[in-house]
């Protein structure tokens, strides 16, 4: 699996005061304009954590589950917004945002 994975220093602060860990899970759709990945971001560890795979990540720890041929090719993740959630996104298509 190629994907980048690009965070900010606040994403990175954000995820290391919740334990270092980021988890995404993408999800696959298709849609009257094309395909769509949706991503569903979170600190909190899943029960099936032996499903996903790590990513290289500067300073961060993410764990992927998903198609990895089907996934994006960039993973951002950027500052937290109000509500302490931080948004993650996909270059290709796809949104989430960790809780």
């Amino acid at each position: 699996m190629a994907m980048d994975v690009v965070t900010s220093d606040e994403a990175r602060e954000f995820a290391a005061a919740r334990g270092g860990v980021v988890y995404v899970r993408s999800h696959s759709h298709r849609c009257c304009s094309g395909p769509m990945t949706l991503l569903d971001t979170t600190t909190d560890t899943p029960p099936d954590t032996g499903d996903f795979v790590g990513l290289p990540a500067a300073g961060l720890t993410v764990q992927y589950l998903g198609e990895t041929e089907a996934g994006p090719h960039v993973l951002t993740f950027s500052r937290p917004t109000s509500g302490g959630r931080s948004g993650a996104a996909s270059s290709r298509t796809g949104t989430g945002a960790p809780s």
